[in-house]
């Protein structure tokens, strides 16, 4: 990935991201909702080797925190976590093809 390669070297792949929506509901149990759209990119030949819309959901309970602003932050921190743990379990067997 072009971001973390150093020096003069270029990247393998290029990962292009779009937060397609993200919602948060609910007063006491606190749900996220994620929907992101990702595309790998072989940089040589700019030929896509993977696309997939990933859907994730976190939900923070009450008992986690008795302030709302806090679930909201908790919740959408997990939905987040949740989507990244997706996408790095996928890449890892396409990657690996």
């Amino acid at each position: 990935f072009s971001s973390v390669v150093a020096g003069d070297t270029t990247a393998d792949y290029e990962l292009r991201v779009e937060i397609v929506s993200q919602e948060v509901q609910g007063m006491y149990d606190t749900t996220a909702t994620l929907f992101v759209n990702y595309r790998l990119l072989d940089v040589s030949s700019h030929r896509e080797i993977w696309k997939e819309n990933l859907l994730s959901s976190y939900m923070a309970q009450f008992e986690e925190s008795f302030v709302g602003v806090e679930r909201r932050r908790k919740a959408n921190e997990g939905v987040v976590r949740e989507n990244l743990i997706q996408l790095v379990e996928i890449l890892s067997q396409v990657l690996s093809q």
